[in-house]
Formats: structure tokens, sequence, C-alpha cells
């Protein structure tokens, strides 16, 4: 998604399905990370993700087994401040019920929903998180530290994003060139 359709899509959408996209657009999470958040795991400003949730199924552990720390974006701690929690269920991310969601497929067809009347072009929703990695490279981040982050391998996520590194040289070539007396 262009950063235009990602605010239009964010600006759109209500509630629950709104968290749900700030942060995994501007966080990069998984689906299965994003429901699976607890407030437990908003630590210091930043989201420590150590589970998923897959199939109604709450898994103890990532998708890659391995543990993360990843950064809340100033958008996304915003929204934080004035998502009220609930006294019975820990989750960030809750229905109208005040409950954790067991799935994720009822955001899919909210963003869907959303981008028909907005016009914007098919996309899957998990181009949320594409979207989140392309605009860390088009931003100068580092790929060894977007695949932390991501919870990549660095392997894994070069075969994925390399086409997005340096993609426009000519602004870094300026800046070269500038710098040499």
């Amino acid at each position: 998604f262009s950063a235009k359709e990602r605010d239009q899509l964010l600006g759109q959408l209500k509630d629950s399905n709104k968290l749900f996209y700030l942060i995994r657009f501007y966080a990069g999470l998984r689906p299965g990370e994003t429901i699976a958040l607890t407030w437990k795991d908003y630590i210091d400003g930043n989201f420590l993700i150590t589970k998923t949730k897959s199939k109604s199924e709450a898994k103890n552990t990532t998708k890659t087994l391995r543990d993360r720390v990843v950064p809340v974006h100033p958008k996304i701690k915003e929204a934080l401040k004035n998502t009220t929690r609930q006294l019975h269920d820990n989750h960030i991310v809750i229905n109208r019920y005040g409950h954790g969601y067991a799935t994720y497929e009822t955001f899919a067809k909210s963003l869907n929903i959303v981008m028909r009347r907005l016009e914007i072009r098919y996309r899957p929703p998990y181009n949320a998180r594409h979207t989140c990695a392309t605009t860390m490279l088009e931003s100068g981040m580092q790929p060894a530290y977007c695949a932390q982050v991501l919870g990549h391998s660095l392997k894994e996520f070069l075969t994925t994003y390399a086409r997005w590194i340096d993609q426009d040289k000519s602004a870094e070539q300026a800046k070269i060139w500038a710098s040499i007396d």
C-alpha cells in the first residue's frame, strides 16, 4: 500500500479494526501476534513479542520461535493512550464485548470492505506488514535492523525485500557528492 492508501484506510477503519491495522502498518506485526498482544507486552514504548494466535489456538511462542522487541511508533502510542483497558481481559485489541479475538479473519473482511469503498486496488491484508517493511527501508533503516524488528532472518528479509533497498540511488548519490570537497 502507498502511504496515501494506508492513511485513507486507517482514516476509514473504526475501533478495534483501526487499532489492529495501525499496529500492522506501523509495527509490522503478523496478524496472530497482533491479536495475541496484551498490555503486559507493552513495555517502555516497545512491544515484547513472545506469542501468537493461530486458528483460535494461543501459542506461547512466535512463528520463528524467537522472541523480539518491536519499537512502538508514536501513532500507535497515541492510539494506545485512548484505548480502553478491560478489567476482565488483558488484550490490547478487543472486540465490542471487551474480549480479545480468537482469530484475525474478521479484520481482513473489514479492510476489504474499506478498500472497495475507497476504490483502492485490492491487496491481501497481509500487505500491511509488507508496507511496514518497505516503509522502514525507504526511510533508510538498515536491513539487518528491519529483519530483527519483523522477526525474519536476514536472508529471508533480503529475499523478500531486496528490491526496495536503495531503490532511489539519485538522492543518495547527491548526498555523497555534497560531502566531497
